[in-house]
């Protein structure tokens, strides 16, 4: 339903493969009023021309969301005021056929979401050491010590926070967005 609701509202603001998306991860949740069937968070920056914006794809390792019928921009950066942003939204273990990898192992499945990360991060030209946040989402918290495990080895100083979500594949265990700030 969150895949659904969100096309539907892109589709309606006029983002397409072609116009490009916003860098988005979906997350079903619930608000706690029942009527409210969509919630989305905003991030703009004033005054940003179309050449200061680059869409991120890492197609070696991620296909292009439209061909599997979802709407989102894997990752996008934005140069301004000297530095270059990177937004990379929700990413999971997944190949560049849109197929699920390491079905039912949440370990393998973490280390291939962060070769995806890594992948767009350096089609952006940063790396790991640029992180700003991390945001991860855990299907089943039965996988909250082994990930909050690999996340303190991996990241020890990235600020992050490991919560409870249904990802939008059922075959993914966990999913990660994160933003990294690096100076040009």
């Amino acid at each position: 339903g969150v895949v659904k609701a969100r096309n539907e509202v892109f589709a309606t603001q006029n983002l397409t493969e072609k116009t490009h998306y916003i860098a988005s991860t979906g997350i079903g949740g619930r608000h706690a009023d029942p009527k409210i069937l969509v919630m989305l968070d905003a991030f703009a920056i004033e005054g940003v021309k179309p050449g200061q914006i680059k869409y991120l794809y890492a197609r070696t390792h991620l296909s292009p969301t439209y061909e599997y019928g979802v709407s989102f921009e894997r990752g996008t950066a934005v140069d301004y005021e000297g530095r270059r942003l990177v937004l990379i939204s929700g990413t999971a273990s997944i190949n560049n056929r849109g197929e699920i990898v390491h079905a039912g192992d949440v370990r393998r499945q973490t280390e291939r979401m962060w070769e995806n990360v890594e992948a767009l991060l350096k089609e952006a030209g940063c790396s790991f050491e640029d992180l700003g946040h991390i945001i991860v989402y855990l299907r089943d918290m039965a996988d909250y010590t082994v990930m909050k495990e690999m996340f303190d080895m991996r990241f020890p100083n990235v600020p992050r926070m490991i919560t409870l979500a249904p990802v939008c594949r059922p075959g993914w265990l966990v999913e990660m967005e994160c933003m990294a700030v690096r100076k040009l």
